[in-house]
């Protein structure tokens, strides 16, 4: 992949440390569970707060609201939902009197049911203007694995058989850098007037077609998606980086180049002839070729779809 040059601040993942591979994907684990603990003084109480940039409020538990002096609690109409959706149970929110760098500020907390640690959410951390590079040790220098554009969200989609496709939300992060292959892809018109004098027609549907592909190191850093598991990188090339379908279209090419009767759309091979003894040649050519190309898994888990 192609990335323009911008000037652009590079945020780094800091805490990214041993990389395992999970069939076309790396997990990126964290040493030791690490966290970030902020110690604040609240109504003049300490409290220790796990630091969470995914959420925007401060969250805590009702044990750790004895903790705080019991502030008077209000209803809350907010809706929390956990990262699975799961809706969280509100008990209510309250008002305290944050201490820091020797300022008093009133800021609201939400409470809920559980046993998780308090949370300090987004609206704490921009109010409080926290340092957040000065929170964060480490205990031995760690390499970072990640630098920009960093990870994309997932978009998980239901398949028709069933199953749940994800789909990494890269419009977000690298598909509004890179330099897009202009690569042309056939219309339907060209593969309709290459085929028309054809009388037998197969088409191959190649199985995970753009996952074929195999990534450079450089590339597989940009294509890293968050998902409630921890941070993934694809090993292969992914459906949803803005040139995908110009570079497969251009490898697709390559792999049938010098065979008539045969054209690539895709992630589809489609083969024709004006008998049956050219139409198996030429069938016959094609499996041949994909064998020895990078694309070898042709889906032969069915017989072919004739039109």
């Amino acid at each position: 992949m192609q990335i323009s040059q911008r000037n652009e601040h590079q945020n780094s993942t800091k805490h990214i440390t041993t990389i395992l591979k999970l069939n076309n994907l790396d997990r990126i684990e964290q040493l030791n569970n690490y966290s970030c603990t902020v110690p604040l003084k609240v109504n003049d109480h300490d409290i220790d707060f796990q630091l969470d940039t995914g959420t925007f409020n401060t969250i805590i538990i009702i044990n750790d609201w004895y903790k705080t002096g019991s502030p008077t609690i209000h209803p809350s109409q907010l809706q929390l939902k956990c990262y699975s959706g799961t809706r969280i149970k509100i008990k209510g929110e309250c008002y305290v009197t944050v201490q820091y760098q020797n300022k008093n500020f009133q800021l609201l907390m939400i409470l809920v049911n559980g046993k998780s640690e308090p949370l300090i959410g987004l609206k704490w951390i921009n109010i409080l203007q926290l340092d957040l590079n000065s929170l964060i040790h480490t205990r031995i220098p760690i390499e970072y694995h990640i630098n920009k554009p960093g990870a994309a969200p997932i978009v998980p989609i239901k398949k028709p058989n069933g199953k749940i496709r994800i789909y990494g939300d890269f419009k977000v992060t690298v598909n509004s850098q890179i330099l897009v292959d202009q690569h042309p892809i056939p219309s339907i018109d060209e593969l309709l007037s290459r085929l028309n004098n054809g009388e037998k027609f197969t088409k191959f549907d190649l199985s995970h077609a753009y996952l074929q592909i195999e990534l450079d190191e450089q590339s597989k850093s940009l294509v890293v998606i968050n998902t409630p598991l921890g941070l993934f990188r694809y090993n292969r090339m992914p459906f949803d980086i803005s040139n995908a379908p110009a570079i497969f279209q251009k490898i697709i090419n390559q792999v049938i180049v010098g065979i008539s009767n045969s054209i690539a759309y895709l992630g589809d091979i489609l083969i024709t002839g004006k008998n049956e003894e050219e139409h198996l040649q030429t069938l016959e050519m094609v499996l041949k070729r994909g064998s020895t190309e990078p694309l070898s898994n042709f889906d032969r888990s069915r017989p072919p779809v004739k039109f």
